[in-house]
């Protein structure tokens, strides 16, 4: 029997991991991510895997190490990428999480043909004995039709003991830490909204000894061009101008509230050096000829970086034949 056939009360389970850790405060984002472990081992058994790359703030959490929890799951899928490609996923995840336990109930909206370059599964969480004034738990499952420049081949770490059974044998195609940080540079320079979460990702990165900023820059443009954002890529002073603000708001300290354990949050939201450090720092990657951030000796609320990896684990590819970068 694998990890997806079994009966879990993950809502108890949660539970007693927020109240051993201290983290009560963090009990949502708890629940959810033991919900993205079911969903990505229900995932490898379906054979979901093959068409597409890991991506995103989950995917630095969960195969980087992120200390950040996150909420979505996100996926680059290829430029020839369609809904059809993963037929069966709605279902698939729905029969998963329904069968956590009888009073589970599921709900999974496909993605509509015509959304564009992202394809949307919506999940929605919810038990019989819950509370119908309190929100379901909701995660997005997104595959965007774009090509994954670095996927290197990496299990998904076992955050918690008690969830070994659903999570240690799941194996799939993520993207480079380098790459990771390419896709936030351009998300936070280019989104129609203030991406908050980007910025405590990128000074996190940038503190990573494998992460090649430079690399990171150049990638981030050419990915411009894949995600037609070209215009808002070229006109970033505006936005970047705006990033000592962005950290320094009570905005950005109340939402890093909900993802970050409380000795992180301590050690960099509410920190007045960490900040300012993060200022430079995040600036900085945005201006390949300038100062290189990242130090030696650690960064502010990170401790030393973080070190290479067993490249021996690594499956680099290229998909879709994208242009290699020098």
């Amino acid at each position: 029997m694998d990890g997806s056939d079994m009966a879990f009360d993950y809502k108890a389970v949660a539970a007693g991991i927020a109240r051993s850790e201290g983290m009560g405060a963090l009990l949502p984002v708890v629940e959810k991510e033991l919900l993205h472990y079911r969903i990505l081992s229900a995932m490898q058994d379906g054979g979901f895997f093959g068409p597409i790359v890991f991506q995103g703030g989950t995917s630095l959490r969960l195969c980087h190490g992120s200390p950040r929890y996150s909420e979505d799951l996100d996926f680059a899928g290829g430029t020839g990428f369609g809904v059809d490609d993963l037929r069966g996923l709605g279902e698939c995840v729905r029969s998963s999480l329904a069968g956590m336990s009888p009073d589970v109930q599921v709900k999974v909206r496909e993605p509509v043909r015509d959304e564009g370059l992202v394809r949307r599964w919506r999940i929605s969480i919810r038990t019989a004995a819950q509370r119908r004034d309190l929100p379901s738990q909701s995660i997005k499952l997104e595959v965007a039709s774009v090509p994954a420049h670095e996927p290197q081949t990496r299990p998904v770490r076992v955050n918690y003991p008690s969830v070994s059974a659903i999570a240690g044998d799941i194996i799939l195609a993520v993207e480079s830490p380098t790459e990771i940080l390419a896709d936030k540079l351009l998300s936070f320079a280019c989104s129609s909204h203030i991406r908050r979460r980007d910025l405590w990702d990128m000074c996190w990165l940038s503190s990573r000894a494998d992460v090649d900023a430079s690399r990171a820059f150049r990638m981030a443009t050419l990915k411009a061009g894949e995600y037609g954002e070209v215009g808002e890529w070229e006109a970033r002073a505006g936005r970047l101008r705006e990033i000592p603000s962005v950290l320094s708001s009570d905005a950005f300290l109340d939402e890093m509230r909900r993802f970050l354990p409380a000795r992180m949050l301590v050690a960099t939201v509410e920190s007045l050096s960490w900040r300012e450090y993060a200022s430079q720092a995040v600036t900085g990657l945005y201006d390949p000829s300038g100062p290189a951030w990242a130090s030696p000796y650690g960064s502010p609320g990170f401790g030393r970086p973080m070190p290479e990896p067993d490249q021996s684990s690594a499956v680099p590819m290229w998909r879709d034949g994208g242009p290699a970068l020098s």
